[in-house]
């Protein structure tokens, strides 16, 4: 019993996912916002369980679990992040006339399967983790079983998905094969000195398989159609919580496990963060459908945030830290305003749909433009701390090349965000447009987004402790 207290949040969104759906049925549809707010209670309890315990450091299941400052950071970014789609959810649910309740049991199953990701201290669990979540995605990305986009971006997503599962199994098995165990830490003892080609072939099938969650180039083939033809919630959990929950598991592979490959997964890495970045925004420039659009730029957010990896150091963790926090919130933010536009059947989607949208709904276009500015690295915004965090870290380190292509990326990037606020307030309105609807829920997770966009940019060290703690976890 002591040993699973260190699993308390994942048996509680365990369980309230399993009440979801064996109650469902028995709700009434005009009740159907109740197994919205219980996923989003469920998701609160779990947060304000992983609070309580924030200071306490323990290491369960014969080592497999390791519960520390980074796990908890990393469980409450998790938490959050599917708090906010959960809300955001409620609403599209009820305008798409969607009445499967168990929408929200996967939402929550995808949560215990990313907080196991972020706790675990061995590959097997790690696995098993991104197994839950990777399940749990496929079945969301294809939730409108009557819109053929839908089912093919679900059935794509699990086609590429299950290849890059097979990747890094194979990886998790030359590894174990090599030094007898798949624990981090003694990885980390048997795997220094000069690797051989048994450990190189495992790195490199380990890269391909976490490569694939964070859409990192060349396994980024998934994205944009998975985005583009899932429910519009669901793209916002892809491009953010599901890659942070990735990135952050990768942070403590590599940083942990394989450690002493650092030169050789590095090296890697650099290469991937160039193509990565160039891939995502020059296909992003010809973009006309704005699910693509953001599509595009969340895998060149996600070649950004491979800098920090490259780095190797304790700064470069902060920044990857950082950067994961301030992406999730405005990006969130930009997916939950594009959803409350697309209208009902997520069919208001293309950059034409946004003409004169400044002059018809001032909030929402400004909180969009706020997003994409954000995204830009416009300074006094989140992206741009985020961004100054990352080329920081990649300079101390002697970075120089890699820093100069990823400004050179940033000012390309700034062409299409800016032509979306073009479109937005310097086009004419269709007068036949029809309005749009507010709901609250949405509404606040809009506030929400902006506000932190906000003050990460303007007080980034409100999150410094946190961050600081983290990283002293995880690099000892």
């Amino acid at each position: 019993m002591t040993e699973f207290r260190c699993l308390i949040p994942e048996t509680i969104l365990s369980l309230v996912a399993c009440a979801i759906m064996l109650f469902s049925p028995r709700v009434r549809r005009a009740n159907s916002t109740i197994p919205g707010i219980l996923c989003a209670a469920g998701l609160l309890f779990a947060g304000g369980v992983t609070l309580l315990t924030w200071n306490q450091r323990s290491v369960a299941f014969a080592g497999m679990v390791r519960i520390d400052e980074f796990t908890q950071l990393a469980r409450l970014l998790l938490f959050a992040i599917l708090f906010f789609v959960s809300l955001a959810s409620v609403d599209f649910l009820r305008r798409e006339q969607i009445n499967h309740r168990e929408f929200y049991s996967l939402l929550l199953f995808a949560a215990v399967g990313a907080s196991l990701m972020v706790a675990s201290s061995d590959l097997i669990l790690t696995f098993l983790g991104i197994e839950v979540l990777s399940i749990s995605s496929y079945i969301l990305a294809g939730f409108k079983r009557d819109n053929p986009r839908c089912v093919e971006a679900s059935l794509k997503y699990f086609l590429l998905g299950a290849f890059s599962t097979a990747f890094l199994l194979y990886g998790v098995a030359l590894l174990y094969g090599e030094t007898g165990s798949t624990r981090y830490a003694t990885l980390a003892t048997r795997l220094q000195g000069a690797p051989n080609a048994l450990t190189l072939a495992g790195l490199s099938f380990i890269l391909t398989g976490f490569g694939f969650k964070v859409a990192m180039a060349p396994f980024h083939i998934w994205t944009p159609d998975v985005y583009e033809g899932a429910p519009t919630p669901i793209s916002a959990f892809l491009s953010v919580g599901s890659k942070a929950a990735a990135f952050l598991a990768l942070l403590r592979v590599l940083y942990v496990a394989l450690a002493g490959m650092n030169r050789e997964w590095s090296d890697v890495l650099w290469l991937a963060a160039v193509c990565t970045m160039f891939l995502g925004n020059l296909a992003a420039l010809s973009q006309s459908n704005i699910k693509r659009l953001l599509a595009y730029s969340s895998i060149a957010h996600a070649g950004y945030t491979l800098l920090g990896l490259v780095s190797g150091s304790r700064s470069g963790v902060e920044a990857v830290l950082f950067y994961t926090l301030a992406y999730a919130l405005m990006n969130l933010g930009a997916f939950t305003v594009v959803q409350l536009i697309s209208r009902q059947g997520d069919q208001c989607t293309s950059l034409d749909d946004y003409r004169g949208l400044g002059r018809q709904h001032r909030w929402l276009a400004a909180s969009l433009s706020l997003f994409l500015f954000s995204l830009a690295g416009i300074p006094a915004t989140a992206g741009f701390m985020g961004k100054f965090f990352l080329f920081s870290a990649a300079v101390e380190q002697g970075l120089f090349w890699l820093v100069i292509l990823a400004v050179v990326n940033s000012a390309v990037a700034v062409y299409y965000y800016i032509r979306v606020v073009v479109i937005m307030f310097m086009h004419e309105p269709d007068p036949q447009q029809a309005p749009i609807d507010m709901p609250a829920a949405a509404a606040a997770v809009i506030a929400v987004a902006v506000a932190g966009t906000l003050l990460l940019g303007v007080l980034p060290g409100v999150v410094r402790r946190a961050v600081e703690a983290a990283t002293t976890a995880l690099v000892q």
